[in-house]
């Protein structure tokens, strides 16, 4: 009973300090939410602060709790695809499309390949398009390899070119058709 007692206590301060003014304070507490599996009042602090906090970072750091919470439970697709239509960030949609690909989704698809494509790469256009290949391998459609074939051979690239390299290897791997396949393509990738 003291137990679930000192739970429900620390759970509430964190729900507290997820409405700090304190971005810092706001991801540590979001950090330390998605540890209350199966908690609504958790839960439902998750999805307030991903959907609705004004900083960037938070939002973005809110998806993933949110998917550790749940187990990457599908029954979040929905609301993430949601999300994914009215978040205006290009930098929280490329994350929230890598956790749309995590659960089936091929929401993000479109959104990925025009990021992969995007040459400005000045202010977060690079941060974008790193998070946009990670997504891309997430998605898993052999459709994004060409474009993640650009950026991984671009000098320009910086480190979303490893992701990318990354990405097409992950989707290779997703598209083997057997296990047997896939355990072979592995042990290829560590020789």
């Amino acid at each position: 009973r003291l137990a679930s007692s000192a739970a429900r206590d620390d759970r509430e301060q964190l729900v507290r300090l997820s409405k700090h003014s304190d971005r810092q304070r706001v991801e540590s507490a979001a950090t330390k939410l998605m540890y209350f599996k199966g908690k609504p009042r958790a839960y439902d602090t998750l999805k307030t602060l991903a959907k609705t906090h004004s900083d960037q970072a938070v939002r973005a750091k809110a998806f993933g709790a949110l998917m550790v919470q749940t187990d990457r439970d599908k029954k979040n697709v929905k609301f993430m695809e949601e999300a994914f239509d009215e978040e205006k960030s290009a930098y929280v949609k490329a994350w929230v499309a890598g956790y749309l690909g995590s659960l089936g989704s091929k929401k993000g698809l479109t959104f990925c390949r025009d990021a992969l494509r995007n040459k400005d790469l000045s202010g977060e256009g690079r941060a974008v398009q790193m998070r946009a290949a990670m997504a891309a391998g997430r998605i898993g459609d052999a459709a994004l390899i060409p474009d993640l074939e650009a950026v991984a051979n671009s000098s320009d690239s910086g480190p979303a070119g490893w992701e990318a390299r990354v990405a097409i290897k992950a989707i290779a791997l997703k598209n083997l058709p057997s296990v047997r396949a896939k355990v072979e393509y592995l042990n290829t990738l560590l020789e």
